[in-house]
C-alpha cells in the first residue's frame, strides 16, 4: 500500500512530500514519540524546545528539529529544517527515554518560553506550556529557579515575558481548579489524553 493512501487513511503521518512518516498510533505514547525523534534528529544530539514538548505532550509535529548541538546543519533531515540550540543545559535536565536524549519538562518549557517572541501565536506557546506543567506537575517558580541559574541567557528578558503570562494563565487555571474541587468535594481523576509516563 502506496504512502500516500497510509497517510490519507491516518495510518501514516507524513514528515515531507510523501517520502516519510511514522506510524500514527506510535504517536500515542511517550516511549513512541521518543522513538520517532531519535529516527529523525541528527545523531549525537538531544532534543530540546518544541522538539522536546512534543515528545512529552505529543499533538501536531512541529515544523523544525530543535536540538542541542553545537554544529549547524544545513541540509533538512525529513523535510525539517534543523535549528541548533548551543545553549548550555545541566545534566540533571537531561534525560534519557529509550535512546533519545532529550530536555526534562522544565527545561523544556524554559526553552519554548524563550522562542515565542518569533511565535505567530504567542498565546498558544503560553497554554502549552501551562499544559505541560499540568500533565508533569512543576510550577512556574520551577522555571525561574532555572532563570536564576542561568542570568546570562541571551533570551533572558523575552523568556521572563513569557513566563509571566504562563504564570497568569496557570494561576487563573488553578483557581477555577480549586472553585470545582470545592464544588465537587475535591473529586479527582488521573489525565491520560497525551500517553504520559515516567523516563527511565
Amino acid at each position: 500500500m502506496s504512502l500516500g493512501r497510509l497517510a490519507a487513511e491516518g495510518t501514516i503521518t507524513t514528515l515531507d512530500d510523501m517520502e516519510s512518516g511514522y506510524w500514527s498510533e506510535h504517536a500515542a505514547t511517550l516511549y513512541g514519540r521518543a522513538s520517532i525523534v531519535h529516527r529523525i534528529i541528527p545523531h549525537s544530539t538531544a532534543a530540546c524546545a518544541l522538539t522536546a514538548m512534543w515528545v512529552w505532550m505529543g499533538g501536531e509535529f512541529p515544523r523544525t528539529l530543535d536540538v542541542l548541538s553545537r554544529s549547524h546543519f544545513r541540509m533538512r533531515h525529513f523535510g525539517h529544517r534543523v535549528r541548533a540550540f548551543t545553549r548550555k543545559v545541566t545534566p540533571r535536565h537531561l534525560v534519557t527515554i529509550g535512546n533519545l536524549r532529550v530536555t526534562d519538562p522544565t527545561r523544556t518549557a524554559c526553552d519554548v518560553a524563550s522562542l515565542h517572541a518569533t511565535a505567530a501565536h504567542p498565546n498558544d506557546y503560553t497554554e502549552r506550556i501551562v499544559d505541560l506543567m499540568d500533565a508533569y506537575d512543576f510550577t512556574p517558580d520551577d522555571c525561574a529557579t532555572i532563570l536564576d541559574e542561568n542570568p546570562c541567557m541571551s533570551t533572558m528578558p523575552r523568556t521572563r515575558a513569557c513566563l509571566s503570562g504562563v504564570r497568569r494563565s496557570y494561576d487563573h487555571r488553578h483557581a477555577d481548579s480549586r472553585r470545582i474541587d470545592r464544588r465537587h468535594g475535591d473529586s479527582r481523576h488521573v489525565d491520560d489524553r497525551h500517553g504520559v509516563g515516567v523516563a527511565p
